[in-house]
């Protein structure tokens, strides 16, 4: 197994890994950002909105770019060149996860075959189709039910406020990139029940040559 060790890893790691045209990825989309509760990605796959569909704030934008949805901004960032995924895979994916995400599941989804655009900015080369598991930062109420009632106490107080999407740069007041020790534990924690429950699905992936996770 190979790690995607590029920096920043959220946007360059998958790129990096796909101009590498790797047979078998695990994406963990370790992001600050949510699925919003506001959206029902299902409805909007069903009936998908006319015109360009505009997913800014729905969810990460280190997916949205991916699926040909980057913005061209100074305060949102440069991510016009990203796409490596069809667009018309996006609703469908995203519904899955949400729908893990509502029933207080991890949101872990595993495509066996899904198809890479070419993309000549990054040198990735199109028409092929990759064996990839979606692990999509967010909350999961199963595991928090299952924490000890004083760590659920913490973060029903809010001393977890943001968990599990904190910010990668100042979560905490005069510190740069530092969480404290039981947000850290927390955040381990929380990866390590959706990698137990997803068990099999992860040898799977991971066993053998070929493999990448960014």
């Amino acid at each position: 197994m190979h790690w995607a060790t590029v920096a920043p890893s959220r946007i360059l790691g998958c790129l990096r890994c796909c101009s590498a045209a790797p047979k078998k990825l695990t994406w963990l989309i370790n992001t600050d950002v949510g699925m919003s509760d506001a959206v029902d990605f299902c409805t909007m796959a069903k009936t998908p909105p006319k015109g360009e569909l505009n997913p800014h704030g729905m969810c990460t934008n280190q997916v949205t770019d991916k699926f040909g949805y980057g913005t061209s901004s100074a305060a949102a960032g440069f991510l016009t060149k990203n796409q490596v995924f069809r667009k018309r895979d996006f609703l469908p994916l995203m519904c899955d996860l949400q729908k893990l995400k509502k029933a207080g599941k991890p949101a872990v989804i595993r495509r066996s075959s899904f198809e890479v655009v070419e993309n000549p900015w990054w040198n990735i080369i199109g028409g092929w189709t990759v064996d990839i598991v979606f692990v999509y930062n967010d909350r999961i109420e199963d595991f928090e039910r299952a924490l000890p009632h004083d760590t659920q106490a913490s973060l029903k107080a809010g001393h977890f406020s943001k968990f599990p999407n904190m910010a990668t740069t100042f979560e905490n007041p005069a510190e740069l990139t530092k969480y404290t020790p039981a947000q850290v534990n927390l955040l381990a924690a929380q990866a390590e029940y959706a990698i137990l429950q997803n068990r099999d699905m992860f040898e799977h992936v991971l066993g053998g040559g070929g493999a990448f996770m960014i």
